[in-house]
């Protein structure tokens, strides 16, 4: 006699389609004397997004995207290094949501959260490393 739905339309789709089905990823290293550099290409394939536990005209289909990360260290002595640095270098961003249904909050957010790299644009960075000698 219960009623009750464990995973209902939404949560399935989670699950069944809010993950990408396709995704590659290539990273190419190479240093040249003091000088290192990593770019690293990752490809998610397309994923659907289930608005509603009982309208299916307000999924969402989020396009395949690329997206680039990429830094570059100098060794400035045998202990220390420099490396700057961009997560999402080209600023790629999900597609944004079209439909207005329950999850974006009448357009208050206008990308969605279910995608796979996140919807915070580039992220550029510098740091420094000092290693001690034992």
């Amino acid at each position: 006699a219960q009623q009750a739905v464990l995973f209902d339309r939404v949560e399935r789709g989670r699950l069944e389609v809010g993950q990408p089905h396709e995704s590659l990823g290539l990273t190419f290293d190479h240093t040249l004397k003091r000088f290192d550099g990593t770019l690293h290409l990752n490809h998610f394939g397309k994923v659907e997004f289930r608005q509603s536990i009982t309208d299916p005209a307000l999924d969402e289909t989020l396009g395949a995207k690329w997206v680039t990360d990429v830094n570059v260290s100098y060794r400035v002595l045998r202990q220390l290094s420099v490396t700057v640095g961009s997560n999402n270098l080209f600023d790629n961003y999900p597609d944004r949501q079209v439909k207005v249904g329950g999850a974006n909050n009448s357009g208050i957010f206008p990308y969605n959260g279910i995608s796979p790299f996140g919807f915070n644009g580039r992220f550029v960075y510098a740091k420094a490393r000092y290693t001690l000698d034992r």
